[in-house]
């Protein structure tokens, strides 16, 4: 159209260029998980139920390994903010079945105490 600013105009942006990627913090990236007492599950069951859904989403996944008893506990550290938002979908808390067993999932939370936390952010 004549007179809009935009006849002839074209973008000096490549469609080539590399995805600008800014690094957040796991913190964001990431959700909490806990088992049914008893009815824990793998690494391995936890990446590909996430990755058969969302493709390569997943950076780290930590299962806290107790001394005694089954795994309680985790930590999925996603590679985008985006993937926690997706699968909680504005909800708090999210209950998903793998394999016939529960997986729960929460927002997490960092510790204010993070000199003092493990990995999972958890009181050493």
């Amino acid at each position: 159209m004549e007179g809009d600013g935009r006849a002839g105009t074209r973008s000096q942006l490549s469609p080539y260029a590399v995805e600008w990627n800014v690094h957040v913090p796991e913190q964001y990236r990431s959700l909490f998980i806990t088992f049914s007492h008893g009815f824990p599950l793998s690494q391995q069951q936890i990446y590909d139920f996430f990755t058969e859904r969302f493709g390569d989403c997943i950076g780290r996944i930590y299962v806290h390994r107790p001394q005694h008893g089954p795994p309680l506990f985790g930590k999925i550290i996603f590679r985008k903010t985006i993937f926690p938002v997706l699968i909680l979908n504005g909800q708090d808390e999210i209950t998903l079945n793998i394999e016939g067993r529960s997986l729960i999932c929460k927002k997490f939370r960092q510790s204010r105490r993070s000199s003092s936390t493990d990995e999972l952010g958890f009181d050493n």
